[in-house]
């Protein structure tokens, strides 16, 4: 059976000076849950349950990414915080769980490759115990209310190391933990949700991953239009050519936030994201889910199952796993305001690839070769192989070379050979 993802988004409005709060707006503070039509209203100098305590952290990860660049989390829960002895607090797998997201939040900074001056702030609110509940978990960031695009308060604090807010979390989560999970890293069972997964999906909706158009095209936050809505609307456009993703586009917003679509557009089927590199990396315009009836808390939020496995499809099945984000979602981190991200290149340490011809020096992987045979040496494996696909090398290795131990060069160009380096 599929179980729905609802991506909470919550918004902000600061209208009074109170605490660390941008010179863009200052005020009151309200909280949108668009899946409910929930709003909740509180005065920035009192926050209440949205309230971040920086005192006790629950898990803090210095997850380090590319460049030497590091991105610090900081995690508090409220079953922790409240000893409920479930969820993230439960007695025999709460460790496994909290263990879990980390690694989640570890394969993110990753990705996204920035270097924040400043923690970023996650934090989880009690978990519910529903095990019937078609909701497996939901989570969304804050916006301001003025009219324009924004990914929200995490992306914005991520890229500039500015947090827009420091009196509330970047992005608040829970999750129901009255189903059966997979809480660890290994594979789930036939019967199990995968909480990596759940949770990955999770925190990319909290990245900015989501739509803020009600059915009838006005902002869930600003409640307007002209009003404020997210990247991932900006890029919307409706196809009205079969097949649908391939030809000429009509699109919802123009350069202000001022929606140009219908509200039958929202509901079509035929709604496609127009953002250069994820097309590009894509290759023709992914499909956004769009369904009729119009699904409150999915609908615009996600990618269309068209779109093939991706991390943000609006449900998973138990016992799937949905670990890594296909590289057009990647391209899309880049299209809302991540410019750093990129996909990890995974490197199998006993293949690894040279090419001697390579303009650049790449990761030795078989799409992004060595140029040097001193590099393939370093990173290659006792027992390992190294392939070289084209050209030759003059190289010389000494006695303290990286030759000490057995390694197999094969060269892959028609009529090449079999070389063993080493002691077998």
């Amino acid at each position: 059976m599929w179980k729905t993802w609802t991506g909470r988004i919550a918004g902000v409005l600061l209208i009074a000076t109170g605490g660390a709060v941008s010179a863009q707006e200052t005020g009151a503070i309200v909280y949108y849950e668009p899946h409910s039509g929930f709003w909740d209203v509180f005065d920035a100098s009192n926050p209440g349950r949205y309230a971040r305590s920086d005192e006790n952290p629950h898990d803090v990860l210095e997850s380090k990414t590319r460049g030497g660049r590091t991105i610090t989390w900081v995690v508090t829960y409220d079953d922790v915080d409240f000893n409920t002895n479930f969820g993230w607090d439960d007695l025999t797998e709460g460790a496994d769980r909290r263990a879990t997201l980390l690694e989640v939040l570890d394969y993110v900074s990753s990705i996204l490759n920035e270097s924040p001056a400043t923690p970023i702030h996650v934090h989880w609110n009690t978990s519910t115990n529903s095990p019937m509940g078609s909701t497996l978990a939901s989570m969304g960031t804050f916006f301001f209310t003025s009219n324009g695009f924004s990914s929200g308060f995490a992306q914005s604090h991520i890229t500039t190391g500015v947090d827009p807010f420091a009196g509330v979390a970047d992005i608040e989560g829970q999750v129901n933990f009255g189903r059966v999970w997979n809480s660890e890293t290994d594979a789930p069972a036939g019967n199990e949700f995968d909480l990596y997964s759940v949770v990955l999906h999770e925190i990319t909706h909290g990245l900015g991953v989501a739509s803020l158009l009600e059915s009838n095209g006005t902002s869930g936050i600003s409640g307007g239009d002209p009003g404020k809505y997210s990247f991932l609307d900006r890029f919307m456009a409706a196809d009205d050519v079969d097949p649908v993703g391939t030809g000429a586009t009509r699109a919802l917003f123009g350069a202000s936030p001022d929606f140009l679509g219908t509200t039958g557009d929202l509901i079509s089927d035929r709604l496609v994201y127009t953002g250069t590199n994820t097309v590009s990396s894509f290759g023709s315009n992914p499909r956004i889910y769009s369904p009729n009836p119009f699904n409150n808390g999915s609908s615009l939020s996600h990618w269309d199952f068209s779109t093939g496995s991706p991390v943000m499809l609006p449900s998973i099945a138990a016992g799937v796993q949905k670990r890594t984000y296909l590289p057009f979602e990647v391209a899309n981190l880049i299209d809302l305001g991540y410019p750093n991200a990129a996909d990890v290149v995974v490197v199998d340490p006993n293949n690894i690839y040279v090419d001697f011809t390579a303009g650049t020096n790449g990761a030795g992987t078989e799409g992004s070769p060595f140029n040097n045979l001193a590099s393939a040496l370093s990173a290659v494996a006792a027992d390992g192989t190294i392939h070289i696909d084209t050209g030759t090398s003059s190289e010389t290795f000494t006695g303290g070379s990286a030759i000490n131990q057995s390694v197999t060069l094969i060269n892959e160009t028609p009529g090449g050979g079999v070389v063993q380096i080493g002691t077998p």
